[in-house]
C-alpha cells in the first residue's frame, strides 16, 4: 500500500544520503525525492484518488516523511559543508615559520625602487619647506 512506497521512498533516501559526500550530491537527492516531480511530491498528486476517509492518514504519513527527510538532509548538508570547510582550511593552510617577504616597495636586493625613493625625497623637500 502507500505506506510501504512511502517506506521505500525513506529507505532510499537513507542509502542515498549515506553515499553522498558532496553538496550537490545532497542537493539532487533533495530534488529527487522532495521536489516539483520529485517521488513524494507524486504521492501526494496520487491523493486525489483517495476516499475522503483515507486522504487525512495518507496526508499524515506523507506529511510526516516529509519531515523526516527534510531533518535527514538538513543534518548531512551541515555535515558535508562542515567536512569542505575543513579540507578547505587544510589545504590553505599557512607555514608561519617560512621567512618573511620584503615590503612592496622595494627592490628584490632590499633598496627603494628609484621612482619611490624621489617620491620620498620630493616629499621631504615639502615637509621642511624648499619646495
Amino acid at each position: 500500500m502507500i505506506s510501504d512506497k512511502i517506506e521505500a521512498i525513506k529507505a532510499a533516501v537513507n542509502e542515498q544520503l549515506a553515499k553522498s559526500e558532496h553538496l550537490q550530491d545532497v542537493q539532487d537527492i533533495r530534488v529527487k525525492f522532495l521536489g516539483k516531480k520529485g517521488e513524494l511530491t507524486a504521492i501526494m498528486k496520487e491523493m486525489k484518488n483517495f476516499s475522503k476517509e483515507e486522504r487525512p492518514k495518507v496526508g499524515q504519513l506523507v506529511n510526516t516523511a516529509r519531515n523526516a527527510i527534510e531533518e535527514q538532509l538538513k543534518a548531512k548538508m551541515e555535515e558535508v559543508k562542515a567536512k569542505e570547510l575543513a579540507a578547505k582550511i587544510e589545504s590553505e593552510k599557512i607555514d608561519i615559520t617560512l621567512p618573511g617577504r620584503k615590503p612592496s616597495d622595494s627592490a628584490p636586493d632590499g633598496r627603494l625602487v628609484p621612482a619611490h625613493g624621489l617620491l620620498h625625497r620630493r616629499r621631504d623637500g615639502y615637509r621642511i619647506g624648499l619646495l
